[in-house]
């Protein structure tokens, strides 16, 4: 169901999709990001909720008013309870993401997906935490670039120091922390390694020894459609994999998640063609899509079952 309704003037654009209970109501973002941001989402959740999305004043299919008053949160408050009145929902659940999350200390329950500020911030100021927190990551800890030399070294030192410190610190501000990835590995792969390394700072042998978990000191130099063309992002890469999707990746120059976590993380699934940005030239550009067409990657499937596990561990925090 699509309809729009009329808010002082200003038109905004909402769908209905599902019809169970409890509904839901998925926050848009911002005003930069229209309601499709949920695509992956919705189609999931209406198999058994109602699902409510709607675009917000200035983007998508909704109206753009000019006067920067009429884009206050107080606003896309007011917008969000106008589309549940002309839906006919009493009351929902309320799903915000990024901007989508301002006034969170009316939500029972706040999601951070490596939301390292806010994480960050409540480990610094732990009274400000009003709700249960979940705190959700594919990665933990940092590794410098080699070419940014040794301030960056020192930099990633003090950040994963202070990491370290927070995570020894108050244990009431994460109520469930949650890696995003395979630890079911060693099962799969008898013979598979597990390998920490260590920061520049930190002595391997303070580590605790656990079977199956090797220790290293720091080692700066570790490594929709037919075919694509993208970034090195891990969300868009993992999509393509999931898909089966022939693609090709340039990540973005001196984006540590980029040209490190997400880059190997994709090539443990079969991704091989990820150019560096220098040779990312017109000529190698179509050569390497050409190549990707002419031989389909075998990829290793991406498991299901992921967010399954990780709502029934949330759940109980409700």
């Amino acid at each position: 169901m699509r309809d729009t309704l009329d808010r002082d003037g200003v038109p905004i654009a909402w769908e209905s999709h599902g019809d169970g209970t409890p509904p839901i109501l998925l926050m848009p973002a911002w005003a930069i990001v229209h309601s499709r941001m949920w695509k992956l989402q919705v189609p999931y959740l209406a198999r058994h909720h109602r699902v409510v999305t709607f675009d917000p004043r200035g983007n998508g299919a909704s109206g753009r008013p000019a006067r920067s008053e009429d884009y206050t949160d107080d606003r896309y408050a007011g917008d969000a309870l106008a589309v549940l009145d002309a839906a006919g929902v009493d009351a929902a659940l309320v799903v915000g993401l990024s901007a989508g999350a301002l006034g969170a200390e009316s939500y029972a329950l706040w999601i951070g997906d490596e939301a390292w500020e806010v994480d960050h911030h409540l480990h610094e100021n732990p009274g400000d935490k009003r709700a249960p927190f979940v705190w959700l990551t594919d990665f933990v800890g940092w590794l410098p670039l080699p070419e940014h030399g040794e301030r960056e070294v020192d930099l990633a030192a003090d950040l994963n120091a202070e990491m370290i410190e927070h995570v020894e610190g108050p244990r009431a501000v994460r109520d469930l922390a949650l890696f995003v990835g395979d630890p079911e590995l060693r099962r799969a792969v008898p013979d598979a390694r597990m390998l920490v390394v260590c920061g520049p700072r930190i002595d391997p042998s303070v580590l605790p020894a656990a079977a199956g978990l090797e220790v290293r000191g720091y080692d700066p130099e570790l490594p929709a459609c037919d075919v694509a063309l993208t970034h090195g992002g891990l969300s868009t890469g993992m999509e393509r994999v999931a898909a089966g999707t022939p693609f090709v990746s340039v990540p973005l120059r001196r984006h540590f998640e980029q040209v490190r976590h997400a880059r190997h993380r994709l090539e443990r699934h079969g991704h091989a063609r990820s150019l560096d940005a220098a040779e990312a030239t017109p000529e190698r550009l179509a050569a390497e899509l050409a190549a990707a067409l002419r031989a389909p990657p075998d990829y290793v499937p991406v498991r299901d079952g992921g967010a399954a596990r990780a709502a029934e561990l949330i759940a109980a925090l409700l």
